[in-house]
């Protein structure tokens, strides 16, 4: 019986393989980490909230708001009092209910259902959405 050779340069060649695959998926990795990380950063409210609505008050961008919200809103949010989405007349607001925050939803949409409206819709008709959404406010 023979003994077998150890073959020092196969598991030589093995380390350097593993070593080459390292460093060509690292980028893609560091990338993908990017990219995910920058997906939930936009998903979540604003820091600071202190700015607010320009168009509360105003009836014009209100009306103008109520028909935004019915062409694009309603399906999901009914009149408002909600559908398949959340009730926007009350102070249970899961995302953060300022006008910074409302907006951001809107315009990044949120996780699990709220789609993005950016590419739809202006920041103008955004915030005339928001100012209707507050006039529905339950007291």
């Amino acid at each position: 019986m023979t003994a077998k050779r150890f073959d020092g340069g196969r598991r030589q060649r093995i380390i350097v393989f593993g070593m080459v695959i390292g460093i060509v998926i690292q980028p893609f990795l560091a990338l993908y980490g990017y990219l995910v990380g920058k997906a939930f950063a936009v998903n979540q409210p604003p820091a600071k909230s202190e700015v607010t609505c320009p168009y509360i008050g105003d009836a014009e961008a209100i009306a103008e708001g109520r028909k935004l919200f019915d062409r694009n809103c309603a399906e999901c949010h009914g009149d408002g009092t909600g559908g398949s989405g959340p009730d926007l007349t009350d102070n249970d607001w899961l995302c953060g209910g300022s006008d910074a925050q409302i907006f951001s939803t809107i315009s990044n949409g949120r996780p699990g259902g709220m789609p993005s409206w950016s590419s739809d819709l202006k920041d103008d008709e955004i915030w005339k959405i928001v100012a209707f959404i507050r006039s529905l406010k339950k007291q």
